[in-house]
């Protein structure tokens, strides 16, 4: 086991966020192909905020 004595913060929920943000009636994890940049946006912004980890967005 990890021996952390701060909070190990991942990311929040990606698909609710990239929803917020384009409004388009494409799941999300065709963003990986269709709009990468994007996908990489969402995932700074959330290390940006503070997250020391970030799950793929490859359901």
């Amino acid at each position: 086991m990890l021996d952390i004595k701060e909070p190990f913060l991942f990311d929040g929920a990606f698909g609710t966020y990239y929803a917020s943000l384009y409004d388009e009636d494409m799941p999300c994890e065709l963003a990986n192909i269709q709009y990468p940049s994007r996908v990489l946006q969402i995932h700074r912004e959330y290390c940006e905020a503070g997250a020391n980890a970030i799950k793929t967005n490859t359901l």
